[in-house]
């Protein structure tokens, strides 16, 4: 099967080479520990804010 002139299989295994280069799931998981650990010091400050 042929996608926008590239085969799926070379596709796939091209863009999953390429998210392992550049660290897309390290990054990922980053934002994601850092928004969650980030989320409590806020809403220490904002509960005084709103009440």
């Amino acid at each position: 099967m042929i996608f926008l002139g590239h085969r799926v299989k070379d596709l796939a295994k091209k863009t999953w080479s390429e998210t392992l280069d550049d660290n897309v799931l390290g990054v990922s998981a980053q934002i994601a520990y850092n928004t969650f650990f980030s989320l409590f010091p806020f809403l220490l400050f904002a509960a005084p804010l709103v009440s």
